[in-house]
């Protein structure tokens, strides 16, 4: 890969960090069971997309609209909301538009679903601009969206509204078009108890990082980010 390419690779990372997450991962917050899988189509509609899901106490308990619903009306219940939900927004569902707004609607609390649809349009047409992976599926590619929530912080959070930052890591390529790249994120959710269960306020904010230096790097300050300090893991456990 050119540096030039590596440049514009970036770029579009960071444009789509906001929605990047694993889809399908089976992640339950606590305790709850699945493992890890690989997003990645070739242009057909995905047809591994997640009809179950592993439930921990919060949740979710089933999937609507490509959407995993159904969630405990407390703070767990909230953190298993946001992590899904980051989970599907970056799933292979960006890799089809008509499918990504009816999951964007179906997690939307009423009234803000315009909002939010309009923050996945910005989104996906900001990567698709950069990585053409739309493109490259149509055209018969695989092309590949890996990402794993790795730890998760409750900001706030009521019987109403909850905030949750969840901590990504996404992996993206394109077979013969663009190598793996890495991208690490932390993700910024609020959300509202809305229709009795828990859904996306407003669209998703995000931060770059923080990203694991290699061994040995001096140049940077080994104080360890709040990520590895206060947010909590995930437990998964093979099914």
């Amino acid at each position: 890969m050119t540096n030039s390419g590596g440049a514009r690779w970036r770029r579009a990372a960071v444009l789509a960090a906001g929605f990047l997450a694993a889809f399908g991962v089976g992640l339950a917050v606590g305790r709850g069971s699945g493992s890890p899988a690989t997003a990645a189509s070739n242009g057909t509609a995905p047809t591994n997309a997640a009809t179950t899901v592993a439930a921990g106490n919060g949740g979710p308990r089933s999937v609507v609209a490509g959407v995993p619903v159904g969630y405990s009306h407390d703070q767990l219940g909230a953190s298993s909301a946001a992590s899904q939900f980051a989970i599907t927004l970056a799933g292979p569902l960006l890799l089809h538009p008509d499918q990504y707004d009816a999951a964007v609607t179906e997690m939307a609390v009423p009234g803000t679903t315009s909002a939010l649809l309009a923050a996945a349009d910005q989104s996906s047409t900001g990567l698709e601009g950069h990585l053409h992976f739309q493109a490259d599926a149509k055209a018969g590619s695989i092309v590949s969206i890996k990402t794993l929530p790795l730890s998760y912080h409750v900001v706030s959070y009521t019987d109403q509204v909850a905030v949750v930052s969840v901590w990504l890591l996404g992996v993206m390529a394109a077979d013969g078009k663009q190598p793996p790249f890495e991208v690490w994120s932390t993700g910024s959710y609020t959300l509202e108890w809305s229709n009795g269960d828990w859904r996306l306020a407003s669209p998703p904010t995000a931060t770059n990082g923080p990203v694991p230096v290699p061994e040995g790097d001096s140049s940077t300050d080994p104080a360890l980010p709040d990520q590895l300090k206060t947010f909590s893991g995930y437990t998964y456990v093979a099914s």
